[in-house]
């Protein structure tokens, strides 16, 4: 069965949520409350990594997603399209 995020558990990932060691994506969903633990794949990672290394903006903030504009993370009430 494949698991999709939804666009809310995108914005509020922090570093803590992934774990490259297990290889694996750790949240409890926004919606439901749910703990859901997911597959860190080979091609999301690369694109993490990519992301982080030429994209994210240099911030303190735990979250992995922050605004391209002005300062947080897009989990403070940002539209996120995919």
């Amino acid at each position: 069965m494949v698991q999709l995020l939804r666009a809310s558990d995108i914005s509020e990932l922090t570093f803590d949520s992934i774990n490259e060691k297990s290889a694996t994506i750790k949240i409890t969903q926004r919606k439901t409350g749910k703990p859901l633990t997911l597959p860190l794949l080979d091609d999301v990672k690369e694109a993490l990594h990519d992301y982080l290394e030429n994209a994210r903006p240099m911030q303190d903030d735990s979250h992995i997603f922050l605004k391209a504009r002005g300062k947080g993370s897009m989990a403070s009430g940002c539209a996120l399209y995919l």
